[in-house]
């Protein structure tokens, strides 16, 4: 190893370069490719048909042939110029600090990957904002020469390995190029040659792609990502290894996916290529298996040894592209691994188990919305191509909920919940992919698949995937460009997400409250409004970059300061366990979800209640409780979405100078880790724990007034929002201003902090309280809001002041006996909206979580239905329950509601269906699954039960219920860590080594309970 030339600086990151080690050719270890794999010749005649027919079809083949037409225009020596070996560097970012001339401003110009490149000019970047390019120097020229040994000490000049700047910054202006050579030009062009072929027959693009895979197939072998690139030599300094081959181990996994389709369309031309064979000096065969060896099999080998590996689905879907088309290196036994054999890693869990174990019960994957979307579409693919071997995933009922969760999460008919690595402040759809839905209502006929592919006829059509399949039928289109129909709220239990909207679905809140996995951030109990066509109080998305490097995705983007949520201590949350779900309850004209979460440490209460209200059909308004104990000081931070922000300025002090970390503190500079503040560069910010407060500028405090402000989005002016903050006793009331994505700066966000701080040693508590009031142009839906106490007993109750009626809004989460005093109310309810009008005549009540509710004169009450279940048929997702309460019971009208069930080691929630009463039995099946794990028993005595299985869920399994390979349950789980089954007694049956299991969220003898509510309105 040797220490990189600084080329007239030093470099502050002591980069360590590797020398390269080529690897040799290899020889195929199986018999060769006999036929092609993917698409049959009925498939390619469907294909052509629909092209000739189908407009949308023509248009989708033009386009591959113009991609493939501008390779057929370069010359082989064009060509071999942009597919270098190994020797090339490769970097997906050039510098964190953006250009050498134009700092980050490139991000903001031109998004995550800024830099533009060329074909024609390889190894060259151009900034989108100068026009300059970089390097100075001729590095085509210099690796034609074979990279001799020069050092490079010139302004700009880059050896490969970067220049290094005045600053000691290292900028990899080469790698840079070369990555995104391969990554958005070489490989798509070799996949659009290969297609263009499939579809025409016309040989000039075979024979442009197989010299092209040919190409490929000499330096692919030696490709090491993790010893070749920018990030990989930046990780192996901190001792961690970032793999893979020409790109990253995740990108590469689509990378050998296309490299495999493209062979299998042209392999067959190889043998008549007879400009290939001369210039390879190889026979048709003997390319053929130059090829098949040293591209296909070095991707199986690679992928089996976690070289190449995704996001679940993406290496799975690699893996059977490749073994299809090399189709002799043991495919069969591949394929049976992939679907049905468990694995010590999430990574490798064979799907049948994956669905389970990693997929949680309502369809929702372990991912944000984002990352789940490329699960579905990954795994709808993989079941799509292997049901033409017969095997049919699409039984799988959650195969069917993986398809239908996506849908069902979209809120206003317009967007998507985002929360950790996904979306952006303004907002989108998340995993409206047209093929996926595709091919999904072609095996389940859901209609509601057409109005998210929104094609039909014509436009049927809109993926090169999608030419194989048959026309989609025309339909009737959904009003106001909604992807979805009107849904009422609804819960993901399993996910930990909450949705309520207003009837006409118009105005909606997302709450998260569960444990997170992967791509997440530190949120909990964070929350979105949408109203009015637009996300109002947005998640601020995917952050500038997935790069342990930026500091700003930690002390920002990630951090809890950026999101809708409590700050504690100044601290980023710190602890991530499943949270816990109190009550839901979706009512008439109000309705609401309260949910609590660990989140931090030092806190034993972190909970929030949230209570939307209708004023008309189409207008809602928020009000939020949100409770905090431990710690000393909480910090209650909510923004409104970018846009014009209307305060009265004389009740703001001018804005501070400095951030809202002190105003001796500069915008994003960290001053509360010292070792990332002078290390973060070389190591990474991944650990930082801190504030994120510096990342808040124009910092004024509530001098006098109420401290409301209004927003309008900047998408629309007229959707707007007014936040009242109406918590007691606060240390103070900030206003200040944050960029979405440091970065990038694509917008400018008002925050809104509420402070309260302990005076003495004692653990502070804390209920933060609001009002979040969107609405239309001039149309305000409030006059005035006040909190206020009960006269006796617990809680809080806000008196929400309308032009034509007057709301009073209660919550207690110890469900004691409240009188209001003022007000002729009286209740035991954890949460309750009564509203008058202007003659002061009662017009509507709610309450949830209680049991009665007296208010001016009148007498509302109901009663929890309670139970014990009896049986389950967990495939199913029924269950018996034997009712213990004695109140009357219309099973019809339980559709929608959230059932509880306990017992001693867990309280979990399951949406209603449906239900059918018979003697005082109740017949429930629920939404979700209630299966929600499968593993293989690998040592099994009743003393000892042990899996090798991946069970990623195991914080879940507490007090969940192990059934046998029937589905019958045989034990009640105390406990499931590092492969040991802890149950509360033996199982009641022998079980055996081998045997699959299954794990159910509820079983016989658990509590049940659906919570009591009333809704009730004059009419």
């Amino acid at each position: 190893m040797f220490l990189s030339p600084a080329h007239g600086q030093q470099a502050t990151d002591g980069l360590i370069i590797p020398p390269f080690q080529p690897v040799p050719v290899r020889q195929p270890a199986f018999p060769l490719k006999t036929e092609r794999s993917l698409y049959q010749e009925k498939e390619v005649l469907t294909a052509r048909s629909n092209i000739k027919k189908y407009a949308s079809a023509a248009e989708i083949q033009n386009g591959i042939l113009k991609d493939a037409d501008y390779w057929l225009g370069l010359s082989n020596a064009e060509i071999l110029r942009v597919m270098p070996d190994a020797r090339v560097p490769r970097g997906f970012d050039l510098c964190a600090k953006g250009c050498p001339v134009h700092g980050d401003s490139v991000f903001k110009v031109g998004g995550f990957y800024p830099w533009i490149i060329d074909p024609k000019k390889p190894f060259k970047v151009k900034c989108p904002i100068g026009g300059e390019t970089y390097p100075h120097n001729d590095f085509s020229g210099h690796y034609e020469a074979g990279l001799p040994e020069r050092k490079f000490s010139g302004q700009y000049e880059d050896d490969g390995y970067g220049w290094v700047s005045p600053q000691g910054d290292r900028y990899w202006f080469v790698a840079y190029a070369n990555q995104w050579l391969w990554c958005n030009h070489v490989i798509p062009g070799i996949l659009a040659l290969s297609r263009a072929y499939l579809l025409t027959e016309d040989e000039r693009y075979a024979e442009r792609a197989t010299f092209m895979l040919y190409r490929l197939a000499e330096v692919y072998p030696s490709m090491d990502h993790e010893n070749q690139s920018r990030y990989g030599l930046m990780q192996k300094m901190k001792g961690v290894r970032y793999s893979g081959k020409i790109l990253n181990r995740i990108w590469e996994t689509q990378l050998i996916r296309n490299v495999a389709e493209s062979y299998d369309h042209v392999w067959n031309y190889i043998d008549k290529n007879r400009s290939l064979q001369q210039y390879a000096g190889k026979s048709g065969q003997e390319i053929r298996a130059f090829i098949e060896a040293n591209v296909l099999e070095d991707g199986l080998d690679a992928i089996e040894s976690g070289k190449i590996s995704g996001n679940f689905g993406m290496h799975q879907n690699a893996m059977l592209y490749l073994h299809l088309v090399r189709q002799n290196a043991g495919k069969d036994a591949a394929i049976e691994k992939l679907i049905a054999t468990p694995a010590k890693t999430m990574a490798n869990n064979g799907l049948e188990y994956a669905l389970y174990n990693q997929v949680f019960r309502d369809g929702m994957p372990l991912e944000s919305p984002d990352y789940n979307s490329h699960w579905l579409k990954d795994l709808v693919n993989i079941a799509d191509v292997v049901k033409k071997g017969g095997r049919n995933l699409f039984e799988m009922n959650r195969m069917r909920k993986l398809l239908d969760a996506p849908l069902e999460l979209a809120v206003t008919g317009k967007f998507t919940p985002d929360w950790g690595d996904s979306g952006n402040a303004v907002g989108k759809l998340s995993a409206r992919y047209p093929e996926t839905y595709h091919v999904g209502y072609g095996q389940y006929r859901d209609p509601r698949y057409l109005y998210w592919i929104d094609k039909s006829g014509d436009s049927s059509f809109t993926s090169f995937g999608s030419l194989f399949m048959e026309a989609l039928p025309e339909f009737a289109r959904l009003p106001e460009g909604r992807a979805v129909p009107v849904q009422p709220s609804r819960l993901f239990a399993g996910y930990g997400l909450g949705v309520l909207n207003n009837k006409a679905d118009k105005t909606a809140l997302a709450f998260t409250y569960g444990m997170h996995y992967s791509h997440y951030h530190w949120d909990f109990l964070n929350i979105e409004l949408f109203a009015n066509g637009q996300k109002m109080m947005p998640d601020l998305g995917y952050p500038d970059a997935m790069n342990a490097y930026v500091a700003p995705v930690y002390t920002w983007s990630s951090n809890t300061i950026s999101h809708n949520t409590t700050v504690v201590d100044e601290k980023k949350q710190n602890l991530n366990l499943p949270g816990q779900l109190h009550l839901f309850n979706d009512g008439k004209f109000a309705r609401v979800i309260d949910g609590a979460s660990p989140a931090y440490k030092a806190v034993t209460r972190y909970r929030r209640n949230l209570v939307m209200v209708d004023t008309d059909p189409n207008q809602s308004y928020v009000v939020d409780f949100f409770h905090v104990a431990g710690g000393n000081q909480h910090d209650y931070a909510l923004h409104g979405p970018p846009g014009a922000v209307i305060a009265s300025e004389n009740e703001w002090t001018p804005p501070a100078k400095g951030t809202f970390a002190g105003t001796d503190v500069a915008l994003e500079e960290i001053y509360d880790d010292e070792k990332l503040k002078t290390s973060g560069s070389q190591v990474g910010y991944g650990t930082y724990g801190g504030s994120g407060f510096q990342h808040l500028f124009n910092v004024r405090q509530k001098q006098s007034g109420t401290g409301k402000i209004e927003y309008r989005h900047q998408n629309d002016p007229s959707a707007r929002l007014r936040l009242h903050t109406l918590t007691p006793d606060l240390d103070g009331l900030f206003m200040a201003d944050a960029y979405d994505r440091p970065r990038a700066k694509a917008y400018v966000l008002k925050y809104l902090v509420a402070r309260r701080k302990s005076a003495t040693a004692s653990p502070l508590k804390s209920t933060f309280v609001s009002v979040m009031e969107p609405y239309q142009g001039e149309h305000f839906l409030i006059n005035q809001a006040n909190l206020l106490t009960p006269s006796s007993g617990n809680g809080h109750y806000v008196v929400v002041e309308r032009p034509e009626a007057t709301d009073i809004v209660l919550h207690d989460t110890t469900a004691s006996v409240k009188r209001l005093g003022t007000y002729p109310i009286e209740t035991d309810a954890v949460t309750a909206v009564i509203t008058t009008n202007k003659n002061g005549e009662l017009t509507r009540a709610f309450f949830a979580g209680g049991t009665y509710l007296k208010a001016y004169g009148k007498r509302f009450q109901a009663s929890s239905i309670k139970g014990k279940v009896e049986k389950i048929d967990a495939q199913k997702s029924e269950l018996v329950v034997q009712i213990t309460s004695k109140n009357s019971i219309r099973p019809n009208d339980l559709a929608n509601e959230i059932a509880f069930f306990a017992n001693a080691g867990k309280r979990t929630a399951h949406p209603v269906k449906s239900a059918v009463l018979k003697n005082r039995k109740l017949i429930i099946t629920t939404v979700d699954d209630l299966l929600i794990g499968k593993l293989r028993l690998d040592e099994a005595d009743k003393e000892n039960l042990r899996t090798q299985t991946s069970l990623t869920f195991q914080k879940h399994y507490n007090g969940v219920y192990l059934l046998d390979p029937a589905y019958q349950p045989i034990a009640r789980v105390a406990k499931i860590a590092d492969g040991k089954v802890s149950t509360d007694q033996p199982p009641s049956s022998a079980v055996h080594k081998g045997d699959v299991l299954w794990l159910s969220n509820v079983g016989p003898g658990d509590t049940f309970e659906i919570p009591a509510a009333f809704s009730w309105e004059k009419r």
